[in-house]
């Protein structure tokens, strides 16, 4: 079984480090305009 799109907790994501860092901004200064960015770079792994 294989799962799309790869989530970004797996050791083969090519984004975790973007997806972490956008994440933790998210958490410190939350915002709708930055889950789009989110969304987009946890897409692409």
């Amino acid at each position: 079984m294989t799962l799309l799109p790869k989530p970004p907790w797996f050791v083969t994501h090519q984004r975790q480090l973007s997806v972490a860092k956008r994440l933790t901004d998210f958490y410190s200064r939350p915002g709708l305009q930055k889950l789009p960015g989110i969304f987009w770079h946890a897409l692409l792994g």
